[in-house]
Formats: structure tokens, C-alpha cells, sequence
């Protein structure tokens, strides 16, 4: 207390004046979502959260936070919980963190699957050290415990948008047919894909619209599709490559190179 009978609590309290100036100049954030992975935590006399319970909590949340990862209530702890209730409060912090886990289990097996399936269907790798980036830890006025969670957050959130990346190539590839209703925020390859219902152009492979719809692959790869009229894969001897063939034309004059 004698701390702040000397120097006040300005800076604390300039942050509630300042909520409405806030709003106003960051109207980029309007709909945007926290998509570093979050737990909630709080106490359950905390006036803040009004009484509500952990289901109130998550259902409040769950439409801004997209990876919540749980809401913990301490119970009969306010507002400071972290002071009132440590041990509590590290317990639901260090099962947070045991994801990590998870994460390097993740961030391993979707390495290895687009090293070995990507060159098989001449998908271009997703550069990972573009996605995961860690380096905030080296910044010398952070203490121990805020440089560990910048190394969590960097490689959680790096992991995520690099699977995501490589989720897109596949789904790209293999089905590049956009859903029926909306999906928000999709990735950036999905406005390429044909509509919904639009079987004409949907399984289209020829060698004017096929590669530049798909940057992942090169113009001597092309698969077969269930398109109609049926297309099967033939080797036209006259052409070093494969191409498309209709069964009812054969691999003759109308045959199209990939």
C-alpha cells in the first residue's frame, strides 16, 4: 500500500479511461477472433464474471476465443486469483502446458506425411521455419516464466498455421469443391474452388486452367477424375507425358497433354 500512497494506480486506471478511445481505433478488430490457444481462468467470487458458471463462461467465449481450451473456476477465490489461490492456479497452468505435447507430436507427424506424400503427387512442401517462428524468448527484459510462454505461443500458434497450410495443399489437390454453406475464415486457396453443385467445372484438368488453379502441382501430372464423360489415364506414344483420354474418343487426335 505504500507503494501506491506514493505513486498512485494511474497507469492501472488509465486503461479503463481509455476503453472507448480503444474501440475507436481499432475498428480493424471488429468480428476478429483470439486464435492463440486460451484457458480461462478465474475465481468464482470474482465480480468480473458476474456469477456465471463454466458453461456460461465457455458459451460467452467460445464465439471470440477459437481454440478455448477450457474454463477453470477457483472456487471461492475474486478477482486476483493468481495471488489468492498460486497453487491452484499453476496446477491449470501446467496441464495447459502439458500440451505442448501434443503439439510437437503433431507438428512431427504432418512433417513426415507431406515429406514422403507430397512428391508422390508433385505438391510443392510447405516450408515449415516459414510458419513456426520462436525467438521472443531471446528478449532480455522478459523473466523466465514470460519467455515460456513465448515459446509456447510461438510454436503452438506456428504449428497450427503450418498444418493448416498443409491441409490446404491436400484438400486443394484432392477436393477442390467449396461446401454448401459459408466457412468462415477459410483458407487462402479455397476461393479457387468450384461452387458447390457446379459439375462442370469441378474435376476440369486440362493443361488451360488445371495448373494455374493449382499452384502445388506441375503441368506432367494430372489425375484421373469421375467426371463425364469418363476419362481414364493412356500413354500417347506421340506425347513424352501422360494425357487426358475420353474412353468413347480413345487416345487419338482429341486427347489433351497435361
Amino acid at each position: 500500500m505504500a507503494k501506491f500512497e506514493r505513486a498512485g494506480f494511474r497507469g492501472g486506471v488509465n486503461y479503463y479511461r481509455n476503453f472507448q478511445r480503444n474501440w475507436e481505433i481499432t475498428p480493424q478488430l471488429d468480428g476478429a477472433q483470439v486464435e492463440t490457444p486460451t484457458r480461462f481462468i478465474a475465481g468464482s467470487r470474482d465480480v468480473v464474471i458476474g456469477g456465471a458458471d463454466q458453461a456460461a463462461l465457455t458459451a460467452m467465449m467460445s464465439p471470440v476465443v477459437a481454440d478455448l481450451r477450457g474454463v477453470v473456476l477457483v472456487d471461492g477465490a475474486g478477482h486476483w486469483v493468481q495471488q489468492e489461490r498460486p497453487e491452484e492456479t499453476n496446477a491449470a497452468l501446467l496441464e495447459f502446458y502439458s500440451l505442448m505435447v501434443s503439439f510437437a507430436l503433431l507438428d512431427g507427424w504432418v512433417t513426415v506425411y507431406q515429406w514422403l506424400c507430397f512428391p508422390i503427387y508433385r505438391i510443392a512442401r510447405v516450408p515449415r521455419k516459414r510458419f513456426i517462428v520462436v525467438d521472443r524468448h531471446k528478449l532480455e527484459y522478459l523473466n523466465v516464466i514470460e519467455k515460456a510462454h513465448c515459446v509456447y505461443c510461438g510454436h503452438a500458434n506456428g504449428v497450427l498455421a503450418y498444418v493448416r497450410e498443409v491441409a490446404a495443399r491436400t484438400e486443394h489437390y484432392w477436393c477442390p469443391i467449396k461446401h454448401a454453406r459459408g466457412v468462415p475464415q477459410p483458407h487462402r486457396w479455397y476461393p479457387q474452388f468450384a461452387d458447390f453443385g457446379d459439375a462442370a467445372t469441378a474435376w476440369r484438368r486440362d493443361d488451360a486452367s488445371w495448373p494455374r488453379r493449382n499452384p502445388h502441382r506441375s503441368a506432367g501430372s494430372v489425375r484421373m477424375t469421375t467426371a463425364t464423360p469418363r476419362r481414364e489415364w493412356r500413354m500417347n506414344p506421340q506425347v513424352p507425358q501422360k494425357v487426358w483420354c475420353t474412353t468413347s474418343a480413345g487416345c487419338g487426335g482429341s486427347s489433351r497433354s497435361a
